[in-house]
């Protein structure tokens, strides 16, 4: 299941690594708008884009997404 801290971790990872919306956008495949909804928790990411976000933003996978 996707942790409820996900949103709060992709933010806040994706700020610190000064990575724009965007550009995770446009890598991980996703328009600006849903991975802006992924971020407040408004739409659950499929479980591929949590993986590669993940490691885009070269982070554990368990840091966003727990089986």
């Amino acid at each position: 299941m996707c942790k409820n801290v996900f949103m709060t971790a992709l933010l806040e990872h994706r700020q610190n690594h000064g990575v724009t919306r965007t550009w995770l956008a446009g890598q991980l495949g996703v328009s600006r708008t849903s991975l802006w909804r992924y971020e407040l928790g408004k739409s659950k990411p499929p479980r591929s884009l949590l993986f590669h976000a993940a490691h885009l933003l070269r982070l554990p996978p368990d840091e966003l997404y727990d089986e």
